[in-house]
């Protein structure tokens, strides 16, 4: 059994734990599986290498907004993963599908020609979702989207691309392992990630991104059910909202003062 897990951990580029157990669990029924499973990932060698520490606070999760089926809600931001190249990264907020598209400038005309190519590899979105970077949120940029009749929303925060945060993470994790493996060719480091993210089990829809992005809105309508998954991490999880306290705060106006004071 150590030989299927080990099989299945490096099918899709070194997978967790739980996504190798999601996966396993539909093809066997083995007594202790997940503790196998975990005794057999904890030995690998590779992701020994890769990991690093992570001690982030577990806000509890939140509902986003209501996606019925692939194809509503894009979200697209800006990712960065190695100093000087740029890509458009996008998701599709309920498949999870994403795309990458590398730009050689931060325009809005390159932002545009990025849109073309995503709306030809996921298809039109209802409504796309971007930050606060400059060459999505142009004025050129968005009479483009109207004229397509895909409605924008600007977020203030990061924390209204969670979706896509998170993306760029796994992103980020795949290529470290990319990059460690000692039976690496020439390969898009980039392109391989991309490939591994979008054919493995996603945690949040139990599904690969790429079979439910693909699916037919009929089938695809409640088959997450996010409420429900929402009250079920957050109790397993044990994540509570942190109160801030707002005195230990540094208000604008007195860091302000204090870096002129420091720098002048």
């Amino acid at each position: 059994m150590q030989g299927k897990i080990l099989k299945e951990h490096l099918k899709n580029n070194h997978r967790g734990i739980s996504c190798v157990y999601q996966t396993m669990k539909r093809k066997f029924y083995i007594p202790n599986l997940e503790h196998l499973i975990t005794e057999t990932i904890n030995q690998c060698e590779t992701c020994k290498l890769a990991r690093y520490e992570r001690n982030p606070v577990k806000l509890p999760f939140k509902e986003t907004e209501t996606c019925n089926g692939p194809r509503e809600i894009f979200s697209m931001d800006i990712w960065m993963p190695t100093t000087g190249v740029n890509y458009v990264s996008c998701i599709d907020r309920f498949s999870k599908y994403a795309t990458l598209i590398k730009i050689k400038d931060r325009s809005w005309l390159s932002a545009k020609e990025s849109m073309f190519q995503v709306i030809n590899i996921m298809g039109k979105p209802k409504k796309l979702i971007v930050d606060q970077d400059a060459c999505l949120t142009a004025e050129c940029f968005k009479n483009f989207l109207t004229k397509e009749k895909v409605k924008v929303h600007i977020v203030s925060s990061k924390t209204g691309l969670a979706d896509i945060e998170r993306f760029h993470g796994t992103m980020n994790e795949h290529i470290r392992i990319l990059r460690i493996k000692e039976d690496k060719e020439n390969i898009d480091e980039v392109v391989e990630a991309l490939k591994h993210y979008n054919h493995t089990l996603h945690s949040t829809t139990g599904q690969r991104p790429i079979d439910l992005h693909l699916q037919d809105e009929k089938e695809t309508k409640n088959k997450v059910n996010k409420s429900k998954w929402v009250e079920y991490r957050n109790n397993k999880e044990n994540r509570k909202d942190v109160e801030i306290d707002e005195s230990c705060l540094i208000k604008p106006s007195r860091w302000t003062s204090y870096r002129n004071r420091r720098h002048g």
